[in-house]
């Protein structure tokens, strides 16, 4: 998904150093990024890694 995302749009979405290798995105904040996007992506990436524990008390929509 990063690299579609930094692809897509570089001007929005960047390989953070030092920990970009790790799979990590990042996001311009200054660049009048929609927030439903910016929510989307920080919604995809905990989904991505949270617990089925944490994962299971979510409402999810």
């Amino acid at each position: 998904m990063r690299d579609g995302l930094v692809n897509a749009d570089p001007e929005r979405y960047f390989v953070p150093p030092y920990v970009g290798y790790l799979g990590w995105v990042g996001v311009r904040l200054d660049r009048d990024l929609p927030l439903d996007d910016v929510e989307r992506v920080i919604r995809d990436a905990y989904l991505t890694v949270a617990s089925k524990r944490l994962l299971g008390t979510l409402e999810c929509e």
